[in-house]
């Protein structure tokens, strides 16, 4: 790859009229400045394909590709096969990017050859601008392959990965998987190496009326749930659907209690927990925390549960390092 590798900042659109014009200005003022930016106008009924022309006609950088309404899937596919660049980055249409993300995301890839795909922490915004909270994503490789087992690693308009992985092994998004391809195609992508989150949030994701209908967000809930399911066989843990969602569920909101029903699954998860920590190339110290803090939390919500023979086949799971982690990482809650 050169020094100044040419970087292409994928951008699919679908009336976007209100916000377009701000994420098409927080690319051009990137402190990196060896870049195309492909604007996909995925059938818009607005003035988005206007409105991002008049970018395009003051900077030969910026290209626009109207196309029939096809979906996000289809979009970012043709954005994939139009780019020129090594690199690709990507940034939705209502999104902005601060203006050393590509710089620094850059710095990373040519720094490790392994790192495949770099994103990074966003901040959400508001339809004004106004800051609301920011969120952090799962750092390491390690932890990036964990939470990926339940959920997408990276935030979508914060990624950078590398052109020949996707094209030398036909990797591209998945229409079936409809509002969570993205997730879909992580889950493939990390088969081939390494993935990075940088701490520092280098977009900010917009929130907005309109955003998200209610057919599309059961629509991600139900496939990003096939997409875990998908993760949890090749690891060698088959359970059904509506089990894969609950354990979803308990990834970012564990019980605090653990009710009858609750313990068989909760003996599946530990399951899967083992079955994780046995992987090759994972990080030990990273491998033990994340232990820590799931048997931790196992341990507290079994010990509350009120059967107690239930409880005793779930703790029995535990080895002797096992109840070392846990008490650890108990023992640190309560100090904070």
């Amino acid at each position: 790859m050169q020094a100044e590798p040419l970087v292409s900042v994928l951008m699919p659109a679908y009336n976007n009229r209100k916000f377009i014009g701000a994420a098409i200005e927080s690319v051009l003022a990137q402190t990196y400045t060896h870049f195309e930016l492909l604007i996909i106008d995925d059938g818009s009924t607005d003035e988005t394909s206007a409105l991002a022309t008049t970018y395009g006609d003051g900077d030969p950088r910026v290209r626009i590709y109207p196309q029939p309404h096809a979906g996000i899937a289809e979009a970012r596919n043709r954005a994939l096969s139009l780019a020129q660049g090594e690199v690709f980055a990507w940034l939705d249409a209502d999104d902005l990017a601060r203006p050393r993300r590509l710089e620094q995301q850059l710095a990373l890839i040519l720094k490790f050859p392994q790192l495949l795909i770099v994103g990074s922490a966003y901040q959400v915004i508001d339809e004004h601008g106004v800051s609301l909270a920011t969120h952090k994503m799962p750092a390491s490789d390690t932890m990036i392959r964990w939470h990926c087992l339940f959920h997408s690693p990276f935030a979508q308009s914060s990624v950078m990965l590398r052109k020949e992985v996707l094209r030398s092994n036909r990797l591209s998004y998945d229409p079936v998987m409809e509002a969570a391809e993205d997730y879909e195609l992580w889950s493939r992508l990390l088969e081939y190496g390494q993935g990075y989150n940088i701490s520092e949030p280098l977009v900010e994701y917009r929130l907005h009326p309109g955003q998200v209908s209610q057919r599309s967000q059961i629509l991600l809930e139900e496939n990003a749930g096939r997409v875990a399911r998908r993760n949890l066989i090749a690891l060698g843990t088959s359970l059904p659907v509506e089990q894969v969602q609950k354990l979803r569920e308990w990834f970012f909101n564990f019980p605090a209690r653990l009710s009858d029903a609750d313990l068989p699954l909760a003996e599946a998860f530990l399951e899967i927990l083992n079955r994780f920590s046995d992987l090759p190339g994972l990080e030990a110290a990273e491998v033990g925390r994340l232990r820590g803090r799931w048997l931790g939390r196992s341990l507290r919500a079994g010990l509350r549960s009120r059967n107690m023979g239930g409880s005793w086949r779930l703790l029995r799971r535990f080895k002797s390092e096992d109840w070392r982690l846990a008490l650890a990482y108990l023992r640190s809650r309560e100090k904070s």
